[in-house]
């Protein structure tokens, strides 16, 4: 059965360019960077096609850029794209993301085809919380079938979206999944019963706190901050004398979600602990909940004694006598303003066929609000989680940012080519080691003077205090320019005529090596206490942080650890790894995910080594999605780090991965 897509009902700008008419892929990123940021009629229209297109690059840039539009017409475009078959796995996360990001009224039957359909069990586990969203109660069919899937993930997930809907009727089903062997999914069930009276289900948390199993403990203390009553206080601070560090931290910030008194003040009191790390993270989560307002859990109640509160506001004899004066409530707010028409077989909007409508519909920002964050009790033995990545780059519902932040002609590839050239990285010069300024900047178009380093017998001096920025408008020098002769010996004239003799031979003094971007170096006589000559005038670079990644000639970006990046985003992302904020780490590590490629796996090498247990965490997440040799050496250098998550989860990631 086909899908149903509503149409786009945006008119197309007679005036665009046809994507299909744009062959070379630089264009075609600079025309989604004009759609992002301009928006004219029909931007949509031509983003949804790109977002199709078999280059992996164009597509995931047009599909970034419509998640950070946000409008509320493109989800229902999307669901049919999860269909298609030979799509990435990063392709079809950003699809899930428009998805489960954007504010929008998705048809049921549509949304439960799909579901049932999918194979993948990273974007069924995200579709699962859509369909309960948009169905409720109307969907317990399918989801008592999602809590019997094959898959942990998916069984988690559903518990999470019941609970966090209230949708009645799968508790018989949630109950039988305490025994289950997957440790995230009995901590779920544990954490729903417990909220609904259960006492039994409490017992079991208790006894799971008490597992030798770090990952296992972590989801324990996750689910007793989101209960937060008396019991579940009681078991954290228990859980303060753990021995992991890693187990301590995660017990801080369950203190801060339940953020009641007698939790403030554990919070106060373990500033002072012995540990540095621990001290500094529970003095920030204090100042972070101090000014905000308190939490008011109510104790769970048995399951028998909830019904009589519910009771009483169902029959009172005022509304019973008189049910004609209250008005019917709409089923559906959202679908009320909402008129779909009914155009049976319609397929996804195909490049050079647009249907624009007499009346196209603005988005409106205001309405459309991103969907709350989703929480969820942190992945067990190694299971990647659902609507997480590792974390995605948060997008504002009202800023038309585009994802590429710079304007102007794009670096990565000439402007007439396909895939941009590689290029061979730069060669140190031979004879002394390499050192971090030669690989990273072409050397200025000057020779080295003699006189920057302190006089060294053995080796040559090193021309690494000469390298700098070049100047923007600065043209480098002749390739190989004329040798300035050597003055002729005292006493000797040269013949009239003859051509002014060449530089000092190899045999007299040795030649300084070649580098690229600078002639070759011109001999000098190896004569002892000769004069040095005047000092090189050098160019003085307009601006040069210290952490700033330069674009090499070629289009490649080489940063200031002389590693060379394909794409100029990848260099800002080592950049901020290489900071000593925290928060810039935090943020390469949401703009990680989306970068491709080789780079990705140099900045994966980069972050696992950051002293901070949930990046390394997030890397060997990310790292275990991968295949291939450098992506199991990476593992194994995970699995013997000194945080017993990290190692926890690399050690069982590797044997999915051998």
């Amino acid at each position: 059965m086909p899908l149903f897509v509503p149409p786009l009902e945006e008119a197309v700008d007679p005036q665009l360019v046809d994507p299909s008419t744009i062959k070379s892929i630089p264009k075609m990123l600079e025309q989604i960077r004009f759609l992002g940021q301009n928006r004219p009629s029909g931007h949509l229209t031509h983003l949804i096609v790109m977002s199709q297109v078999q280059h992996e690059e164009v597509a995931l840039t047009a599909l970034q850029t419509l998640l950070n539009i946000k409008d509320p017409r493109v989800p229902p475009q999307m669901l049919p794209l999860l269909a298609i078959p030979g799509f990435s796995s990063q392709r079809r996360f950003l699809i899930l993301k428009i998805i489960m990001e954007t504010r929008s009224v998705l048809e049921p039957g549509s949304l439960e085809q799909v579901l049932v359909a999918e194979k993948d069990v990273i974007v069924k586990s995200g579709l699962v919380k859509v369909y309960a969203r948009t169905a409720g109660a109307d969907g317990v069919a399918t989801l008592k079938a999602c809590l019997a899937d094959g898959d942990p993930r998916v069984r988690a997930n559903t518990i999470e979206v019941i609970e966090e809907q209230g949708i009645p009727g799968c508790e018989p089903e949630i109950a039988g999944l305490l025994k289950d062997p997957e440790n995230r999914v009995k901590v779920n069930s544990a954490k729903f019963l417990v909220k609904l009276g259960h006492p039994e289900a409490f017992t079991t948390l208790r006894t799971m706190l008490g597992s030798s199993e770090v990952w296992l403990r972590d989801s324990v203390i996750f689910a007793l901050g989101e209960i937060g009553d008396q019991a579940s206080l009681t078991l954290l601070k228990a859980a303060l004398k753990d021995p992991s560090q890693g187990i301590r931290l995660s017990v801080l910030k369950a203190l801060a979600k339940v953020n009641n008194g007698p939790a403030r003040d554990v919070l106060q009191g373990m500033g002072g602990d012995a540990d540095p790390i621990v001290a500094q993270v529970a003095r920030g989560l204090f100042e972070k909940i101090k000014d905000t307002p308190l939490r008011t859990v109510t104790a769970p109640k048995p399951a028998a004694a909830a019904a009589p509160p519910v009771a009483p506001p169902v029959v009172p004899p005022p509304v019973a006598a008189s049910p004609a004066t209250r008005s019917p409530s709409p089923t559906s707010p959202a679908g009320a303003d909402l008129e779909l028409p009914s155009l049976d077989g319609l397929t996804p909007v195909r490049p050079g066929a647009p249907t624009p409508l007499p009346v196209p519909v603005a988005p409106d920002a205001d309405e459309a609000p991103s969907l709350p964050p989703l929480r969820q009790a942190p992945a067990p033995g190694g299971e990647a989680t659902d609507d997480e990545g590792p974390a995605l780059p948060p997008s504002k519902p009202s800023a038309p940012s585009a994802p590429i932040a710079r304007p102007g002609p794009l670096p990565e590839a000439p402007a007439d080519d396909a895939e941009p050239p590689a290029l061979p990285p730069l060669k140190p010069a031979t004879g002394r080691p390499p050192t971090a300024s030669v690989a990273a900047t072409r050397s200025p178009q000057l020779p080295p003077a003699a006189s920057e380093e302190p006089p060294v017998a053995a080796p040559p001096p090193s021309p690494a205090g000469e390298e700098e920025i070049p100047l923007p408008p600065m043209k480098p020098a002749p390739r190989r320019p004329a040798p300035q002769p050597a003055p002729p010996p005292v006493g000797e004239e040269p013949p009239a005529g003859s051509e002014p003799p060449p530089a000092a031979p190899a045999e007299e003094g040795p030649a300084l090596p070649s580098l690229p971007g600078i002639g070759s170096a011109v001999a000098r006589p190896a004569t002892p206490h000769a004069a040095a000559p005047p000092q090189p005038l050098r160019a003085v670079p307009l601006s040069a942080p210290s952490a700033a990644a330069r674009p090499a000639a070629s289009g490649a970006t080489v940063s200031a650890d002389g590693i060379r990046f394909a794409k100029p985003r990848s260099a800002e992302v080592y950049a901020r790894l290489c900071s000593d904020s925290p928060d810039d780490h935090q943020a390469a590590m949401k703009d990680l995910p989306f970068i491709m490629g080789d780079d990705q796996m140099i900045l994966l090498t980069k972050a696992a080594t950051n002293p901070d247990d949930g990046i390394r965490l997030a890397v060997a997440k990310l790292v275990s999605r991968k295949r291939g040799p450098q992506a199991i050496a990476l593992m194994q250098t995970l699995a013997g780090d000194p945080s017993p998550l990290v190692t926890s989860f690399a050690q069982k990631a590797l044997t999915m991965m051998k």
